[in-house]
């Protein structure tokens, strides 16, 4: 939970379809199912790993959709921001 305890985190690593397909699910249950307060995050490996739909529905769904792959330090340092609303530095 985060520090001000306003709602609950989620994350995953989605190098495939189906775990984003799996993030979208749980952030839509979440909201219409369970009525709670949940940011999910789904981390892409790359670019490619899901498909130009699934992407677009994932990112219009998911709290936000990062991508690893180029640009390492700042994907996680926007998961970071995120699930505990600070920023360290990373070397």
């Amino acid at each position: 939970m985060p520090p001000d305890g306003s709602g609950r985190r989620s994350g995953t690593l989605a190098s495939s379809p189906q775990r984003v397909n799996d993030a979208i699910f749980l952030q839509m249950a979440a909201l219409y199912e369970a009525r709670q307060p949940v940011s999910v995050v789904a981390l892409l490996e790359r670019e490619t790993s899901v498909s130009r739909d699934l992407r677009q529905r994932a990112a219009n769904r998911l709290t936000m959709l990062p991508v690893y792959t180029g640009d390492e330090d700042a994907a996680v340092q926007r998961i970071e921001r995120e699930v505990v609303g600070t920023e360290s530095v990373i070397h």
